[in-house]
């Protein structure tokens, strides 16, 4: 939450500027899990989530010494959760990022019904 001048005589509004760090960067999101932290905050694990990929490969050798093909590889058979950021937020701002992102389902809702009837 930003504190601004209560006083509305004196203040009637204020003006964000939005600057990307140079560490930003977009992320592609599978799911989040989280909870509560120790000193009441809210923290969530952005994941993405792949197939595994292989931990150890063997290769074949050309006669001319170059890499041939794969012969053998180790590969867990699961899923991996590659954990791509961590946040953690206070109730107030919580709240706040409820309240936007359900106005941006509501939009997204809309924007995909106006899509389907086109394509109807």
């Amino acid at each position: 939450m930003v504190a601004v001048e209560a006083n509305p005589a004196i203040r009637k509004s204020v003006d964000f500027r939005q600057l990307e760090e140079k560490e930003y960067r977009i992320f592609h999101v599978d799911g989040a899990f989280g909870g509560a932290t120790p000193s009441g905050g809210l923290y969530i694990a952005f994941y993405t989530q792949v197939n595994a990929i292989p931990t150890e490969t063997t290769h074949e050798l050309t006669p001319s010494g170059t890499l041939g093909s794969v012969i053998s590889a180790k590969l867990e058979h699961a899923i991996e959760r590659r954990l791509q950021t961590g946040i953690v937020m206070d109730l107030n701002t919580t709240r706040s990022l409820v309240d936007w992102l359900t106005k941006q389902v509501t939009i997204l809702e809309a924007l995909q019904g106006q899509a389907s009837q086109k394509g109807a």
